[in-house]
């Protein structure tokens, strides 16, 4: 019985000081750079490749309503001055 029990607190203490042991490497400065230049970056680069389509799309159409009220509004304009 106290076998089971001495089990679970040596796999949290195992666990616990391995995410210490992650984490400090994490934290070194060129373990950050590695992480940027090698997944950050080419990670932010393909999800720009995927949605730049879809954002040139969306500026396109905000544009166009903005000229759709545009001209909405002056056609409004000269309908009340006749």
């Amino acid at each position: 019985m106290s076998n089971k029990c001495k089990t679970p607190e040596l796999a949290n203490i195992l666990t616990n000081k391995i995410f210490d042991v992650i984490i400090a490497e994490i934290n070194k400065d060129e373990m950050k750079e590695a992480i940027r230049t090698k997944l950050v970056n080419p990670l932010m680069m393909m999800i720009y490749k995927q949605l730049y389509p879809y954002i040139f799309t969306f500026i396109i159409l905000i544009f166009l309503m903005f000229v759709m009220i545009i001209i909405l509004l002056i056609s409004f304009l000269i309908y009340l001055r006749k």
